[in-house]
C-alpha cells in the first residue's frame, strides 16, 4: 500500500492510562503501542468500554481526572509529546493533531456562530485576521458538501442537523490543514441514513488536505470501509494489528476471528461490536484461554506477549 513507504508520524510506546477510583484501579489503557503513518488511515476497533476513546485522550494529554498517564511514550515528529508542558500542547491541538469528538452538539459552543468556531483555529494558529479565516471557513464548508453556506455560517450549533454539526466539527478539525486527525466515533450520533455519508465525507477531506486518520470505532463496516490498518483493542490491551484486507482475510487471534465470524454470519461487514456481549475474561494467564480452540497448559498461566509477525502484523497470542 502507498503508505508503507510514508514517514512516520505518531508512535506511541507502552502507554499505559490508569484510574484512580475509591473502590479500586481501572486500567483504561494497559501498555498499548501503536504507528500512524503519514496519509494513512489507522482504525482502532473495540467494544464500548475497551479503552478507545482513553487512548485518544492520552495521545490530546486531555484524560480526565481521576485518570492519569501513568507510564509510556508519545512521539509526534519525533518529540515526545509527555515531556512538554500544556503551552506546548496548545499549540499542537487543533493545529498539527485535531480531534473530532463523539457528539458534535457539545463539542461546539452553543452560543458561538458557526463560521466563528470554524475560523477561530487560523485566528489561534495561523495568525489570519477573522475577515479571512471566515473565507476559508466558507471554502471548507463548500467542500464537505454544505449547501447556503453563507446562512450556514450565520447559525447557532442548536439551528442545525446532526449530520451537518458533523460536518462543521470536521471542517473546525481540518481548517489549519492537521497532519493527524482522531475521530472518536464520528457517527455515534447522526442517524444511520446519513452515517455512511458522514464517512466518505471524511475519507475524502483526509484524502484532500493530505491528513492521516486515526479512526476509533465499534462499527467494522467503518474500519472495513475507510482504514489502511487495523488494530483490535480489548480491556485496555491490543491483540492484533495487520493490514485491513488481510485481518478480514485471516485474523488470527481467536478474538479476532469470533469478531470476523459473526460479521461473515451477518452476511456483511456492518456489524456494531457492542451487540455481541462483553467478554469479561479472567485468569491468571491468558484472557481468551477458556473460548480459545487452541489453548495449550502455557496459555492458562501466562500471558501472551504481543509478536510482531511482520512489519504491520502483531498478534497477542502464544499459538497464533
Amino acid at each position: 500500500m502507498e503508505f508503507y513507504l510514508k514517514k512516520l508520524l505518531l508512535e506511541v510506546k507502552k502507554l499505559k492510562t490508569f484510574f484512580y477510583t475509591p473502590e479500586k484501579i481501572i486500567k483504561a489503557v494497559n501498555g498499548i503501542d501503536l504507528q500512524i503513518y503519514e496519509k494513512e488511515i489507522f482504525a482502532l476497533v473495540g467494544q464500548t468500554g475497551a479503552g478507545k476513546s482513553i487512548t485518544a485522550l492520552s495521545i490530546m494529554k486531555l484524560v480526565p481526572p481521576p485518570g492519569i498517564i501513568v507510564d509510556g511514550e508519545i512521539f509526534f515528529e519525533g518529540v515526545n509529546l509527555l515531556e512538554k508542558d500544556e503551552e506546548y500542547m496548545r499549540k499542537i491541538r487543533g493545529n498539527k493533531i485535531a480531534m473530532i469528538f463523539q457528539d458534535p452538539l457539545k463539542a461546539l459552543n452553543p452560543v458561538i456562530k458557526i463560521g466563528k468556531q470554524i475560523a477561530e483555529g487560523l485566528v489561534l494558529h495561523k495568525k489570519f485576521n477573522e475577515f479571512y479565516a471566515l473565507k476559508e471557513a466558507e471554502k471548507i464548508l463548500t467542500s464537505l458538501g454544505i449547501r447556503n453556506v453563507e446562512e450556514v455560517l450565520q447559525k447557532y450549533p442548536h439551528q442545525i442537523s446532526g449530520g451537518m454539526r458533523q460536518r462543521v466539527q470536521i471542517a473546525s478539525a481540518l481548517i489549519c490543514k492537521p497532519s493527524i486527525l482522531i475521530a472518536d466515533e464520528p457517527t455515534s450520533s447522526v442517524d444511520p441514513p446519513i452515517q455512511f455519508q458522514v464517512l466518505n465525507t471524511l475519507k475524502k477531506a483526509c484524502i484532500t488536505y493530505n491528513t492521516s486518520m486515526m479512526l476509533i470505532t465499534h462499527n467494522l463496516a467503518a474500519a472495513y470501509l475507510l482504514s489502511n490498518r487495523i488494530a483490535v483493542i480489548h480491556e485496555g490491551e491490543i491483540v492484533e494489528e495487520n493490514v485491513t484486507d488481510r485481518f478480514f482475510k485471516n485474523p488470527l487471534h481467536p478474538y479476532s476471528k469470533c469478531l470476523v465470524n459473526a460479521a461473515e454470519r451477518l452476511g456483511n461487514k456492518n456489524l456494531n461490536l457492542n451487540t455481541l456481549g462483553k467478554l469479561k475474561l479472567k485468569g491468571s494467564g491468558c484472557k481468551f484461554y477458556h473460548i480459545c480452540p487452541y489453548k495449550k497448559n502455557i496459555c492458562k498461566t501466562e500471558k501472551p506477549p504481543l509478536k510482531t509477525l511482520d512489519r504491520f502484523h502483531k498478534v497477542k497470542c502464544f499459538h497464533y
